[in-house]
């Protein structure tokens, strides 16, 4: 797209470097990842009532879940793969809330 008058002028928008930009979002990926990790187990802790062995038996389930489904990584397609994860995940995140919820 063309611009023409006083926006071909000046820069609409200022052009930043890509790697501040990367820096930036993946410092806030991680920490929304954190942060939804540690509130999940703080849920399973106070609301659910699981003991220190039971969640290390849940996270070590689940570990061993993702590295399982991450080995045909180099064989299949990246984005079928990535997909195919959310539709793994979902079902997990969704059927606990309903088996725990409260009355």
């Amino acid at each position: 797209m063309r611009l023409v008058g006083k926006a071909a002028e000046k820069d609409i928008m200022p052009k930043m470097d890509a790697y501040p930009i990367h820096l930036m979002r993946t410092a806030l990926y991680h920490f929304a990842h954190t942060l939804v990790w540690t509130a999940m187990l703080l849920y399973q802790i106070q609301c659910v009532g699981l003991t220190p062995l039971q969640l290390v038996l849940v996270g070590t389930t689940l570990e061993a879940t993702v590295f399982l489904c991450e080995i045909p990584t180099g064989i299949g397609s990246r984005p079928l793969l990535v997909t195919s994860g959310e539709a793994w995940y979902r079902p997990y995140f969704y059927t606990k809330e309903t088996r725990t919820a409260r009355p």
